[in-house]
């Protein structure tokens, strides 16, 4: 009795958040980079890639709670999809991923991480909406960057583009990934790197990969 007690109030503090970030946190959030100035490079560049080319966008983790409202505000003709953990910060992050109107979500477990990564790029094959991956997520360490991304672009491939933004001034977070979040009247530096791809016939090791893919990154 008293366990199945935990699991509805567990149950009801998920639904509880998640209605507060999806809500209340999207439209406090909306409202603040309305405040802010937005300055862009490799927009242009970038959407031209994605009319015709299968692509990755990678980001750090920190970087998440502005990135869906930048890239509908500087990309709204593009579809987009999360690949988020299959747990509670990802079933938050998944409620407002698809609260925009082109985006979408796919859940990987931390358990199976081949059948993850193949999932992934089952995804780029076959799908029109852009993967935007965590390089480092769900866990950490902050600014370690794991294997997945490299193994995707190189299966698929796929060229990556990294994509960051910076503010003036900033909230920085005690979590382990010290999640950002700009101050209001701050000037937004937005950033997409130039595309990284990777021969399949180059025989190019991850390693290798991912160190390339690391110094597109801040």
């Amino acid at each position: 009795m008293i366990s199945m007690f935990k699991k509805i109030w567990k149950f009801f503090l998920l639904k509880t958040k998640i209605f507060l970030v999806k809500y209340v946190g999207k439209s406090i959030l909306s409202l603040l980079i309305r405040t802010c100035l937005i300055e862009a490079e490799g927009v242009e560049q970038f959407n031209q890639l994605v009319k015709t080319k299968r692509c990755i966008l990678m980001l750090w983790h920190n970087r998440i709670t502005m990135t869906p409202f930048l890239l509908y505000k500087l990309t709204p003709d593009n579809y987009y999809t999360a690949v988020v953990s299959a747990s509670r910060d990802g079933e938050l992050l998944k409620s407002v991923v698809q609260s925009f109107k082109k985006g979408s979500v796919l859940s990987v477990g931390h358990q199976g991480r081949y059948q993850a990564l193949q999932a992934l790029v089952e995804h780029i094959n076959h799908e029109i909406s852009i993967p935007v991956i965590t390089p480092d997520g769900p866990r950490g360490p902050c600014y370690k960057m794991k294997a997945g991304v490299a193994y995707a672009a190189i299966e698929a491939q796929a060229s990556v583009v990294a994509f960051n933004w910076e503010a003036t001034s900033y909230w920085e977070l005690s979590t382990w990934d010290k999640l950002r979040f700009p101050k209001p009247f701050s000037t937004i530096k937005v950033t997409f790197s130039d595309p990284v791809y990777f021969d399949s016939q180059s025989k190019m090791s991850i390693d290798e990969a991912l160190e390339i893919l690391r110094s597109k990154l801040p």
